[in-house]
């Protein structure tokens, strides 16, 4: 009765009013950020993070060497994808080179790095440090201005929602792999399609570094890349990222204290 009373108050129908309550009272559930481990590929990688994020595949096709997490509460997404290893990509620079994929992949209106470090063995104690695999971890963190969807129309001064967005580089050469983690965290809605929860940035920047923390390898030999061995000794062009390398993104005020 009481949906009924709302729906016909809001002019929705009954379906409509039982969503929105059921998002409105997702967003008071503060249960839904309970930390809760995922395992990924099928459980070769695990990692946690809160419950409210949904598994996309379980919705839509995603690619065998992705991952895509979906939280519709405070609109934000995880992603891991795995790409050939580039021997001739230093690794400082590496998360830079990522980063440029992730904006050119969205069609960002800008990016603009604001923080810039490495990632040792406190960082991810449960990953392997050690000289004979050499392996580098090394984040990113950006502001992007990121158009939802595509517009019916061109517009000649699109708006896009502001975008938090954390980055992470795994380069792990003993299995010809870099993995990418990425953490997209709006912050400004430019149209809102719901009244998603706003979550500070702050409090974004330590779930980022708390979820990172928390990731483990359990079966390497999923991380083997097709033609890695191939892409290695030939450079790039077996990646697809690799088709992006003429788009910019500013690193202005890069801020690279450790935390």
């Amino acid at each position: 009765r009481k949906i009924d009373d709302w729906a016909k108050d809001r002019k929705h129908t009954k379906e409509e009013a039982t969503r929105v309550q059921g998002f409105e009272a997702a967003k008071r559930d503060r249960s839904l950020d309970e930390f809760e481990e995922k395992k990924l590929y099928g459980g070769a990688m695990t990692m946690s993070f809160p419950k409210r994020f949904l598994d996309m595949s379980r919705i839509y096709p995603i690619r065998d060497n992705d991952e895509a997490w979906v939280d519709n509460v405070a609109d934000q997404s995880i992603f891991m994808e795995m790409f050939n290893h580039k021997p001739k990509l230093p690794d400082n620079e590496s998360i830079i080179f990522y980063t440029q994929q992730v904006a050119y992949s969205c069609e960002a209106i800008s990016a603009n790095i604001t923080e810039l470090g490495r990632l040792e063995l406190e960082d991810l104690p449960n990953l392997p440090h050690d000289e004979h695999r050499d392996p580098f971890y090394s984040y990113a963190i950006a502001q992007m201005e990121i158009v939802r969807g595509k517009p019916e129309l061109e517009e000649p001064d699109p708006k896009g929602n502001l975008v938090q967005v954390f980055l992470v580089n795994f380069r792990w050469p003993h299995v010809l792999t870099d993995c990418v983690l990425t953490f997209n965290a709006p912050y400004e809605w430019a149209i809102k399609e719901r009244p998603f929860r706003e979550i500070p940035k702050a409090k974004n920047r330590q779930m980022f570094f708390d979820m990172v923390k928390t990731i483990k390898m359990h079966d390497w030999s999923v991380f083997v890349m097709p033609n890695a061995t191939t892409a290695a000794t030939t450079g790039d062009a077996a990646d697809p990222a690799s088709a992006a390398g003429n788009n910019t993104v500013s690193a202005d005020g890069v801020d690279s204290a450790g935390r």
